[in-house]
């Protein structure tokens, strides 16, 4: 099974120049605070997340264009055609990558514990799992959004 996965600091068609600002801004200022290698680890995240849900989508025969990973911004499954995905087969791709990622924090863990102080790893490992969790919640185009307009129809 080939894969086909798009990688790119930030998607530039799909934000605007001062939106692009604030995303970088707001990286520096988590990297600032957490520091630089606990944010790339939990941005290696992404890549598990958009494979939970690329796993299903395969599983269920959904014609796609694989994983555009954006690392700062908007990271996506590129699906071409959905007309024949059920509303249970959308809900567990929308809950697959969440769920993936938050799996692949938890298995950082015996490496983070070799590379990083105590604080440092706990405050990693918490920051990893509200940033996939956080996709739960429902605003346009996230996991949670896909999930509740699947539930409303």
């Amino acid at each position: 099974m080939r894969i086909n996965i798009s990688i790119s600091l930030i998607d530039t068609k799909m934000h605007s120049k001062k939106e692009i600002y604030l995303i970088i801004i707001s990286f520096v200022f988590v990297a600032s605070y957490i520091g630089v290698l606990p944010l790339i680890i939990v941005l290696s995240t992404l890549l598990f997340h958009e494979l939970g849900h690329y796993l299903f989508v395969k599983l269920y025969n959904v014609p796609n264009d694989g994983i555009k990973l954006n690392l700062f911004s908007d990271s996506y499954v590129k699906i071409t055609n959905n007309k024949n995905v059920t509303k249970k087969q959308w809900i567990i791709i929308a809950v697959a990558g969440p769920i993936c990622g938050v799996l692949s924090i938890i298995a950082y863990i015996p490496i983070l514990q070799y590379i990083m102080e105590p604080d440092v790893m706990n405050l990693t490992i918490l920051f990893g799992i509200l940033f996939h969790l956080s996709n739960f919640y429902p605003i346009n185009g996230s996991d949670g959004d896909i999930i509740l307009r699947q539930l409303r129809e």
